[in-house]
């Protein structure tokens, strides 16, 4: 194996993660790193989990005021990462700073392109930025038909389809879906598609079809990822609140925060299922004054 940055890539690219945070420690200890070995000790630490290490790992990176590739490279995943902390308003900010600058990285722009759409997307949605999420999502889809990367076709759709029902669009949102089902090829994307399906079902007057797939997610739910469990009781609970059971809707609330907890890297489940909670007691709080 080669020294120095050399042997750090290796390490990343082979996924031993561990392995690649510490070359990059030790590289830090022996004198200054370039702005790619902080690029890849941050995608190290960001995919063992470590979000706080990427995060710092991605500032050093960006002091040091670097061009072309790795800029891009460094602008785009430290934007996803502080979506994924938590840093909605600095993710945003970053993602729409890559994407405007995206002439000073033109190689990236075939795959990049879509890819800091949908992650911007993403922070819209989480700061209720609907439109904007939406026109977002738009536009990644298009990238990734026109590149014809199906994987991340797929996760376009289903989020554009779940911001639709959000939005109240039932139309776009099963278009969305159908388009979906056609290019999910993996078991998570099918899962997450089945709760696409029954927030669809939710939102079309159809609440007895959308309680009982999300029933079926539930009976499977240590097979499913969380963040589909959470979501599964989370839109239980919604359609129990609309029928006026709040005990019930406050029960699966509590159930939706406890698989969204589970739910890394994502912060919409937690924030969905919180919100749940909050219409949950204003509801409550309104029926004892009605009283």
């Amino acid at each position: 194996m080669g020294s120095g940055i050399d042997s750090l890539r290796e390490l990343y690219d082979a996924r031993r993660l561990e392995e690649a945070w510490r070359e990059y420690e030790q590289l830090r200890q022996i004198g200054p790193v370039e702005a790619e070995g902080h690029l890849l000790g941050a995608l190290a630490a960001r995919r063992k989990g470590d979000l706080r290490g990427a995060r710092t790992a991605f500032e050093r990176g960006l002091d040091l005021a670097p061009t072309g590739r790795v800029l891009g490279q460094l602008r785009m995943t430290y934007g996803a990462t502080l979506r994924e902390i938590g840093d909605t308003s600095a993710a945003i900010e970053m993602l729409e700073l890559f994407l405007a600058d995206m002439d000073l990285y033109p190689e990236l722009r075939p795959v990049a392109n879509g890819a800091g759409h949908h992650n911007l997307a993403l922070a819209y949605r989480t700061a209720r930025r609907f439109d904007e999420a939406r026109q977002a999502y738009e536009t990644a889809i298009l990238d990734f038909r026109a590149e014809n990367l199906l994987n991340y076709l797929a996760w376009s759709c289903l989020n554009l389809a779940w911001l639709c029902c959000l939005m109240g669009d039932a139309e776009r949102a099963e278009d969305a879906l159908a388009e979906a089902e056609g290019v999910c090829d993996t078991e998570e994307l099918r899962w997450h598609l089945q709760i696409g399906i029954a927030f669809l079902e939710a939102t079309t007057a159809r609440p007895t079809d959308a309680i009982e797939r999300c029933e079926g997610i539930v009976k499977k739910a240590e097979s499913a990822p969380p963040e589909v469990v959470s979501h599964a009781y989370w839109l239980s609970g919604r359609i129990a609140l609309a029928a006026g059971q709040m005990d019930a809707a406050e029960g699966l609330a509590g159930q939706a925060v406890d698989w969204a907890i589970r739910a890394k890297h994502d912060v919409r489940p937690l924030q969905d299922a919180s919100e749940l909670r909050r219409e949950i007691h204003k509801a409550k709080v309104e029926k004892q004054r009605g009283a």
